[in-house]
């Protein structure tokens, strides 16, 4: 080392391998390939999601911080990180099938030039899993098959989390939060008919952020499955709801589900409410 300083000076000092490439790096080749790829198929993705791809369907592993620099190198990297107003964090219930928090999103699922669709969407509060079905709008057929699927899944739930929209919540209960006051809630929706069947607690969120959880899945759905479908060429509403049943909603749920703070489970057996047939359906009184 004194020999390398007195003959080249400070220079003489620095490590032989500085400014070269690691040889365990990519190549040139294999960067302007992934480049191009993001630019022609996966341009808008984000990086996390753009390396899941790049890895799934055209053999490159690439970690998602190394694809980050390497768009943000070449200009082509948006960042979307937004301030977001403060609000008080409202912890997760304990245990799975506590809560369910349930909402519609309506999107052009299908691309920018498709017609607007409803995704209907479940999301447990405990855990964060997850079922969806979509359907041309949020109506009430599409909001029992849901709730109809989860509980020959689960199990009936204690208590459901919904917005004021008349299709789950009858007009004569806006005001009201407590059916049983004098003056209270005096007529049903067909969705609260089939919770009171079922003794499942029908809970009013009077703001978007008050059921925080089931809308940022809406983002998520809103990115991730949206790139999905156009990725597999699928147009219409029973080929994406297949494909949710048969792929999707597995996969975002081992990604994206956490485990209770409490093992146990609180959905109860459906078995002892009856034929659900009988319970899922519109029932008028003559």
């Amino acid at each position: 080392i004194w020999s390398c300083y007195k003959d080249k000076g400070d220079a003489g000092l620095t490590h032989k391998a500085r400014g070269s490439s690691s040889k365990r790096g990519f190549t040139a080749e294999v960067k302007r390939s992934v480049l191009k790829l993001y630019q022609d198929k996966y341009n808008g993705y984000g990086a996390t999601f753009a390396a899941e791809k790049l890895a799934e369907y055209d053999n490159y592993i690439v970690n998602r911080e190394t694809l980050r620099q390497w768009l943000k190198a070449e200009g082509i990297w948006i960042s979307r990180r937004k301030r977001r107003s403060y609000r008080q964090y409202r912890e997760r219930r304990g245990c799975f099938g506590e809560l369910l928090q349930i909402d519609g999103s309506i999107h052009k699922w299908f691309g920018p030039e498709s017609e607007h669709n409803c995704l209907l969407n479940i999301v447990d509060d405990a855990t964060g899993k997850t079922f969806a079905l979509l359907d041309e709008g949020e109506t009430t057929l599409i909001l029992l098959k849901s709730l109809k699927k989860w509980v020959e899944l689960y199990g009936v739930p204690e208590a459901v989390y919904v917005d004021l929209k008349t299709v789950y919540v009858s007009p004569s209960g806006l005001k009201s939060n407590n059916e049983e006051e004098p003056g209270g809630q005096t007529s049903w929706s067909v969705f609260e008919q089939v919770c009171r069947r079922l003794n499942i607690r029908s809970i009013k969120a009077y703001s978007a952020q008050a059921k925080g959880r089931v809308e940022r899945k809406h983002g998520l759905f809103q990115d991730r499955f949206v790139k999905e479908l156009q990725l597999r060429n699928i147009k219409t509403i029973e080929k994406a709801n297949e494909y949710l049943k048969n792929s999707f909603l597995d996969n975002i749920n081992i990604k994206f589900s956490i485990a209770a703070r409490e093992d146990k489970d609180r959905h109860r057996d459906a078995k002892q409410y009856g034929d659900l047939e009988q319970i899922f359906c519109w029932e008028y009184q003559r």
